[in-house]
């Protein structure tokens, strides 16, 4: 089963402007905490472990804006569900045509199930189900992925709503 959060390296290049580079490190540091929470490319970026490498900096020639570009290493929590992946989520929403939207931390995930299946095995609002990714799209500087995947079990049922609550004191007459 697909841990949302991972451990990675990532490698990445920071563009610093001019009047920050002597306090380069600096900027780039904050720069890094700034994407925190964030979609980047490789994934939702949930936090920074630590910065492995800053390497040297370049300008480009055709860049005549004086910034310059470092490349940098840095390892961190990231969430980038791939196909075939199995997730467990939580249902949201159930439509009555073929789908569930499930949610688990930062991602929503559009479920795809015949009805037959969301009557057989009783999946509504706060029931606990696995899933396998078919497709996932980030957008860059949001703070949710969207997921497109296929029904695999129910894991949990929420408690039934149309249960009686018993007062254990009821009994006690005064």
């Amino acid at each position: 089963m697909y841990d949302i959060l991972q451990n990675v390296n990532i490698d990445t290049k920071i563009k610093v402007p001019a009047p920050s580079i002597f306090k380069y490190k600096k900027y780039i540091s904050q720069y890094l905490k700034n994407i925190c929470n964030k979609c980047i490319v490789s994934g939702y970026l949930d936090s920074i472990n630590k910065i492995n490498m800053i390497g040297k900096g370049v300008v480009y020639q055709a860049d005549f804006s004086g910034d310059i570009i470092f490349p940098v290493n840095f390892n961190g929590k990231l969430c980038n569900p791939k196909k075939g992946d199995i997730i467990s989520c939580t249902v949201y929403q159930v439509s009555n045509v073929v789908d569930i939207i499930a949610k688990n931390g930062i991602l929503v995930i559009v479920v795809i199930c015949e009805n037959k299946e969301i009557q057989k095995y009783n999946i509504r609002k706060g029931s606990q189900i696995l899933v396998k990714v078919i497709a996932s799209r980030i957008e860059l500087l949001k703070s949710v992925i969207k997921v497109v995947a296929l029904f695999n079990k129910v894991t949990e049922q929420p408690l039934d709503d149309t249960s009686e609550f018993i007062d254990d004191f009821d009994f006690i007459e005064n």
